[in-house]
């Protein structure tokens, strides 16, 4: 962060903007990439794994680092967010 977002966040009513704005988008942070790997992971299995077709692999393959990478992303994300807004009175 630069100093002129750290000066916006000193102010107690823009962290609680902040956070709600954190909260809102929670659900699209995670439930989102999900969706679009198992969207990849079911194309994969309908047009290379039941059909035999080899070319469609990557789209496997692809699925499998966007549903990881969510995990290894979003974990650490909910907890934090948890425990600040245990920590806080934010509303």
């Amino acid at each position: 962060m630069n100093e002129v977002d750290m000066e916006y966040m000193k102010s107690q009513s823009n962290t609680k903007r902040v956070i709600r704005t954190e909260i809102l988008f929670t659900p699209f942070l995670v439930v989102l990439p999900v969706f679009i790997g198992f969207l990849f992971i079911y194309n994969w299995y309908n047009r290379g794994y039941v059909e035999g077709n080899p070319e469609y692999f990557g789209t496997l393959v692809l699925g499998i680092i966007i549903i990881i990478g969510n995990v290894l992303f979003d974990i650490p994300f909910i907890r934090s967010l948890k425990k600040l807004i245990k920590n806080q009175n934010w509303k």
